[in-house]
């Protein structure tokens, strides 16, 4: 498959229109996947090898391919994994079931970049472990895109000073889709510095999800000047050459 220099959704969505995938949660997602795919055009190179982290059904991955990744490889749940197995085989994918409490099923120093994004807050373990397996597999100098809803956001404070929980709520059930914790941007910088990990650069942005509520949206306009308070974070880090 040619590389491509520049891709946005509609491409990902020609290449995949033939398979029976979860299209909703890429629609609703859409915007973050732009963005992210901005980023994955920026640290693209000869010969680099990409891993999602949470691939799901493939969305990514394919973005990384047509971007001219040389390597693309992916984990999640194994129903997941399955479901995109089509998906792996046309495309050369190393798509693995793991359970991210076990490690990550990959040698060291695989990776040039590893994409971790709205997985953290699912997670029902303490998170020290995957960071440092993410640092195993990251080659010296490779990168990981993080994101993440960040816990400080504003229309979070404002429910707390409205005497409302932030959870999820008590009424409804658990499932796995739900976010178990999330995490406030010193508490990332925290698990990324015990990884031995850099960051490079850190970001608050406003994902536009679609079913937005009034004052979420209000929120958002406030946020636009006040930019630690935003919905979502994204953290860039480094793994450093520690021969250098």
């Amino acid at each position: 498959m040619a590389s491509r220099l520049h891709i946005n959704s509609e491409d990902i969505l020609a290449e995949l229109k033939d398979f029976s995938l979860d299209f909703a949660y890429f629609s609703f997602h859409r915007y973050r996947f732009e963005y992210l795919l901005h980023l994955l055009e920026r640290y693209q190179s000869p010969g680099s090898r990409f891993l999602d982290i949470g691939s799901y059904h493939g969305f990514m991955m394919l973005g990384a391919r047509l971007l001219g990744y040389d390597s693309v490889a992916g984990v999640d749940l194994k129903k997941s994994v399955d479901h995109s197995t089509a998906v792996s085989v046309r495309y050369g994918f190393d798509n693995r079931p793991a359970d991210l409490r076990d490690g990550l099923p990959f040698p060291d120093n695989s990776f040039d970049l590893v994409l971790f994004s709205e997985v953290l807050e699912h997670l029902t373990f303490c998170p020290r472990t995957i960071f440092r397996e993410i640092s195993r597999v990251l080659r010296p100098e490779g990168k990981i895109i993080l994101t993440t809803p960040n816990l400080c956001r504003l229309n979070n404070i404002l429910s707390l000073l409205a005497g409302q929980s932030i959870n999820w709520d008590i009424k409804e059930d658990y499932h796995e889709n739900h976010h178990v914790r999330e995490y406030a941007p010193a508490e990332i910088s925290y698990l990324l510095a015990g990884a031995g990990l850099k960051e490079v650069e850190s970001r608050f942005v406003n994902f536009p999800y679609p079913g937005l509520g009034l004052i979420v949206k209000i929120t958002d306009l406030i946020a636009y000047l006040w930019k630690k308070k935003r919905r979502d974070i994204v953290i860039i880090a480094e793994n450093p050459d520690l021969s250098l």
